[in-house]
């Protein structure tokens, strides 16, 4: 199937990123599994990569479970891709605290080599680590408060305004830029010479 053009006339057309994503959505609400891949393969860093800057130890389990989530709750979404989006990172924030509460899963310790490679591994693609793949930032991040580290992940790695953030998470846009501003001042007396791109959305 080709989705990247179409016919209009007698001539082809590029069709927009939007379209594309249009239709690769209603195609994997029919069930057609290519569309479904594409968009595991189009969000699975940026899922991936919220859990493993909140440091939790299953983080592939956990995106699986996302993936699952999203799959059987398809026909539920409306919207377009950024909405997309902050839809599947809500199910990964339910995830987590599912999990926390269920497991009362441990924090990795951040003083072990052992445990730094397994969150430091390449990253694989946009949405993954990105500038949070390092080592001083991810011993950074074990310094600051659950939540803090969640806003760190959805704001940075996933790229979610305050907003979407407060939507995703049950929380007002003031707390949000509260643990925001905290966690970054934490970062940056951890790692002095940080560089963060303002984010303002």
């Amino acid at each position: 199937m080709r989705w990247e053009r179409r016919r209009r006339g007698a001539q082809d057309t590029e069709l927009t990123t939007a379209e594309i994503f249009a239709a690769r959505l209603e195609a994997a609400r029919l069930g057609d599994r290519e569309s479904v891949a594409w968009l595991y393969s189009e969000h699975v860093g940026m899922v991936r990569g919220y859990f493993r800057a909140c440091l939790m130890q299953e983080f592939d389990d956990l995106t699986s479970d996302v993936f699952v989530g999203m799959i059987k709750s398809l026909d539920r979404f409306t919207g377009d891709e950024r909405m997309f989006r902050s839809w599947l990172m809500s199910i990964a924030h339910r995830r987590r605290v599912d999990h926390l509460r269920r497991c009362r899963v441990r924090l990795v310790d951040t003083a072990s080599d052992e445990a730094i490679e397994r969150h430091l591994d390449a990253a694989r693609g946009p949405g993954d680590l990105g500038w949070i793949a390092d080592v001083r930032i991810v011993s950074g991040l074990a310094t600051l408060t659950d939540e803090q580290r969640e806003v760190v992940a959805l704001r940075y790695v996933a790229d979610m305004s305050l907003l979407e953030v407060a939507e995703a998470t049950g929380r007002t846009v003031g707390s949000v830029k509260s643990l925001q501003n905290r966690a970054i001042g934490t970062l940056r007396r951890v790692v002095p010479d940080l560089r963060i791109a303002a984010a303002v959305r």
